[in-house]
């Protein structure tokens, strides 16, 4: 049996990363063995080997120990983009990413194999499939049934980004949110109902609130479950609201992160407009998810430049506010994109990366 030599472990966010990556990828290579004894390779996280990194290490720390291979992992391009210069490109590496980008679309000086690990969606596999998670039950299947939208849409924007602030602006000055229920970094910016409906949290001084609790897991009270702000909507929010304006995690190069916000709205059966990264919805489409063509105009996402795409987004908004949703349409599109999740699964990922150990490539 081969086995490949990582570490020494860190408690840290790349090698944890890693390390639930291997622990799918052992899952997957025995159920090789069984099926077709395919023999494994072991993997040792707990001595000396290959060095692993993370994006949050490198843009803090110039002590590095670069060998013939290191794992690096982040979670957007943009951050890879950021510590590129800091590495070797006489070395080799493998990137273990969140997001996925078409390694020839980007002249990148670097000699690196890109490890596409979309974590939001397995996550929500993992949740579909646990009755003893607590999330299992706070997704609403069933969400069509109960859809009543009073309001326009549903727009909850996270932390602030220099490009978000753009958008943000563009929103509150060429849409009236006096119907929707929409915040940013935890303010409101619609109708009041939000503060009634949404997860209660202190939003006096949202950015603290924000950076310090928001993405952190809170415990209920006289028990072990926790949540988590970031993950939890609730799904009142959605019954009332029309459709979801989905502001995603990066916007400004051609790569692709999916998240919860996406997740959620593919789940539910929420029709849903992103203003994300250009082609975004096209990505979802080669993982054999359905979005909202065949209903209205999607051709935002092809636009490059980001202002003329906020632009596009903000009128189509306007638009999707004064038209009524076909339900039975709307579940063809959600039952379509629950079983395509069932089915999803990471099997080229697991064959590239055991591929990269190949005696002749270490």
């Amino acid at each position: 049996m081969r086995q490949i030599k990582f570490g020494p472990f860190q408690d840290k966010f790349g090698f944890q990363s890693l390390k639930s990556f291997i622990d799918h990828v052992d899952h997957y290579q025995y159920t090789k063995y069984l099926e077709h004894n395919i023999q494994p390779i072991q993997f040792d996280l707990n001595s000396k080997g290959i060095n692993v990194y993370d994006v949050f290490e490198l843009t803090t720390n110039n002590d590095f120990q670069f060998t013939a291979t290191n794992v690096i992992v982040v979670e957007t391009l943009k951050q890879f983009l950021l510590i590129k210069n800091k590495l070797d490109n006489s070395k080799k590496y493998i990137v273990l990413s969140e997001s996925f980008w078409d390694i020839k679309s980007f002249n990148i000086d670097l000699h690196y194999e890109l490890v596409y690990v979309p974590w939001d969606l397995i996550d929500c596999q993992n949740r579909l499939a646990n009755r003893s998670n607590l999330y299992f039950h706070l997704m609403d299947l069933n969400f069509l049934e109960k859809f009543n939208p009073q309001m326009d849409f549903l727009c909850l924007v996270g932390r602030s980004k220099h490009w978000r602030d753009k958008f943000i602006d563009k929103l509150t000055n060429n849409v009236d949110l006096s119907n929707s229920l929409t915040s940013y970094y935890g303010q409101c910016l619609g109708h009041q109902d939000l503060l009634a409906i949404d997860v209660p949290y202190e939003r006096n001084n949202s950015k603290i609130e924000f950076e310090e609790k928001f993405y952190k897991p809170i415990r209920i009270a006289d028990t072990n479950y926790h949540y988590n702000l970031s993950y939890f909507t609730r799904n009142e929010l959605f019954y009332k609201t029309k459709f979801s304006v989905v502001v995603e995690t990066e916007a400004e190069l051609e790569e692709y992160h999916i998240t919860e916000k996406t997740i959620k709205c593919l789940v539910l059966g929420h029709p849903f407009v992103v203003m994300g990264t250009p082609r975004y919805l096209k990505f979802l489409n080669t993982l054999g998810f359905k979005t909202y063509s065949t209903l209205f105009d999607e051709s935002y996402d092809d636009i490059l430049d980001i202002n003329q795409r906020m632009q596009s987004v903000i009128d189509l908004i306007n638009h999707l506010k004064n038209i009524t949703f076909d339900i039975q349409a709307l579940k063809q599109i959600q039952e379509h994109n629950l079983i395509n999740l069932i089915k999803l699964r990471n099997q080229d990922t697991y064959e590239k990366f055991l591929g990269l150990f190949d005696v002749r490539n270490i």
